[in-house]
Parts: C-alpha cells; sequence; structure tokens
C-alpha cells in the first residue's frame, strides 16, 4: 500500500518511543491506561489497514503495533506472539 511506503521512518519512532518510555521510567511491565484510538484521532480504518500490511508481508520483521497518544496506550496489535513476548 502506497500510504505506508511514504512512512520508512516508522521504525526510527518506534525506537524513538522505546527510549521515551525507558527515559520515563517505564517498562514493559507497566500498564499502560488504555484510551479508544478514536477519541484520541485515529482512524480505525486506517489502524486496521495498517494491520493488515503488515500481516501480508508488505512490511517486515514486524511482530506488534502500539501506538500511545497523550500518554495513554490507544492501539495494540501483535502480530507475532502476545504482550508477554
Amino acid at each position: 500500500m502506497t500510504v505506508f511506503r511514504a512512512r520508512r521512518f516508522s521504525g526510527v519512532i518506534a525506537l524513538a518511543f522505546c527510549l521515551s518510555a525507558i527515559a520515563q521510567g517505564q517498562t514493559a511491565k507497566t500498564e499502560w491506561t488504555k484510551a479508544a484510538p478514536t477519541d484520541n484521532g485515529l482512524s480505525e480504518a486506517k489502524l486496521r489497514a495498517l494491520s493488515a500490511a503488515i500481516r501480508s508481508d508488505e512490511f517486515k520483521k514486524i511482530g506488534s503495533i502500539l501506538i500511545a497518544r497523550h500518554g495513554k496506550l490507544v492501539y495494540e496489535d501483535y502480530v507475532e506472539g502476545d504482550a508477554n513476548s
């Protein structure tokens, strides 16, 4: 999907997000407050399209998608494994 090809820097964003979480003292075992994607300006249709693109192997080596906005987890999808892996 061409919509996602323009976003090749997504790995950099994921790394920055992880580093930010570490700097704020959050670990993988910290429970995030959850919120609905639509309540935070995200399109559920675009999130479904993103998941479908990853599952169709358009992107490689992605095991999970986590999106946080304003300190709340608004989207969580595990392509391989689950939250514990």
